[in-house]
């Protein structure tokens, strides 16, 4: 097993030899995240394991990294644990890729040589939420009305305001 990724790759070579391979590439390198992380800075762990199965080029990717984004509640950083595996067959076309069964995920190998990166790219998109949200995130009110308990939920608490009707009243009054 190789232990440090090469820069670019041949997959189709690599399942008909049946090799395997792992490493860490920099998220910074993953140019299909940019915009969606709060910060770029950290590792993917990638293990690439490839072998036929059958008429089919495999790929098994096991995916591991922590993704730093905004919490869409309250804005401060939301750390997201990725730990995924898939299996992807190795496709020259998208009509390939439909005939596939359904065990298999389509790898579209349009080039002879890819970067491995982008084995985990999707893999990575996939995992983000469409709204990232802390689990048990609140929003903090100023003034937020929380009970002598202890009990830390804040609904948000809106001023007495006076009726404007009511001023309305006072000056038919007069």
């Amino acid at each position: 097993m190789v232990e440090i990724l090469p820069e670019l790759i041949d997959p189709v070579a690599l399942a008909d030899k049946g090799r395997s391979m792992a490493g860490v590439l920099p998220l910074s390198r993953f140019s299909r995240l940019d915009g969606l992380l709060a910060s770029n800075q950290g590792e993917v762990h990638l293990d690439l394991s490839f072998f036929k199965d059958g008429r089919f080029r495999i790929v098994d990717a096991h995916i591991a990294s922590e993704l730093l984004l905004t919490c869409q509640c309250c804005l401060d950083i939301l750390r997201l644990p990725v730990d995924v595996s898939v299996r992807l067959a190795l496709v020259s076309s998208l009509d390939e890729a439909a005939r596939l069964p359904d065990e298999f995920e389509p790898l579209l190998v349009e080039h002879e040589v890819m970067w491995p990166g982008d084995i985990a790219q999707d893999e990575l998109l996939l995992s983000i939420p469409a709204i990232p949200r802390h689990e048990d995130c609140s929003l903090s009110w100023k003034g937020s009305n929380t009970s002598e308990k202890g009990n830390n939920t804040s609904e948000p608490v809106s001023p007495e305001r006076e009726n404007p009707f009511a001023i309305l009243s006072k000056l038919t009054k007069r």
